[in-house]
């Protein structure tokens, strides 16, 4: 009460400090009341409690959760018609899918005429006709063909003899004479670089004679003066 009475004061004077006159009667306290009223003091909440409280709540999230999990198992799944059982029944609805447009399959029976033995015999052969296949061709492997060589001839015809080649005329320009040396009975004479004598051969022909001033030489019964 005294709180209150505090209060009061309060107002009342803000009240006379702001010019405002009080329209309501200053409010005295009783005079049997108390200056002083004992204040019980609320207990807070203590640690067990808030422990004992958070633990309620997790068994509540996990009865919950368990709830859920069983629940979801234990209901039969969804029937799923397979494709095949849909095409050989169209006319009858199906849970959870549409009925479907598709025409009934129409069935016609009809009487099977029984054959004869020949006509059993000829179906036979025409089974057995259709139903053969020939054996696989084998490849064949065309050998190469290597031609062999030409047989020689059996009389081969000889070769021209010497006296059927006609001789090649001697040419003076194949033959260059540098000089004639003499040393008594002895003589020599230079033929296209070469020191040469009587007797001797100089591409393809023999010196017969050394003169002086000439040199002769022969080859296939031809002869031909070389002269300084």
């Amino acid at each position: 009460m005294s709180l209150i009475n505090e209060a009061l004061k309060r107002a009342e004077t803000q009240r006379q400090r702001r010019g405002v006159p009080s329209s309501e009667p200053a409010v005295e306290p009783p005079a049997d009341t108390p200056d002083m009223m004992p204040v019980t003091d609320v207990p807070a909440p203590s640690r067990e409690r808030r422990s004992g409280l958070r633990a309620a709540l997790f068994v509540a999230v996990l009865l919950l959760a368990s709830v859920t999990v069983v629940t979801y198992f234990a209901l039969p799944p969804e029937e799923k018609v397979p494709p095949q059982a849909r095409a050989s029944h169209p006319g009858a609805p199906w849970a959870g899918t549409e009925q479907s447009e598709v025409e009934p399959t129409q069935f016609v029976l009809r009487p099977v005429r029984e054959g004869t033995a020949a006509e059993s015999s000829i179906e036979r052969t025409l089974f057995a006709v259709a139903s053969y296949q020939p054996p696989p061709t084998p490849t064949t492997q065309v050998a190469a063909v290597i031609p062999l060589p030409a047989a020689p001839p059996t009389n081969p015809t000889p070769p021209p003899t010497t006296q059927e080649v006609q001789a090649k005329p001697l040419d003076p320009n194949d033959f260059k004479l540098g000089g004639i040396l003499r040393s008594g009975d002895e003589a020599h004479a230079i033929i296209n670089d070469h020191l040469v004598s009587v007797s001797d051969e100089v591409d393809g022909a023999r010196v017969v004679e050394i003169q002086k001033y000439h040199v002769v030489l022969e080859r296939d019964g031809q002869r031909l003066r070389l002269r300084l």
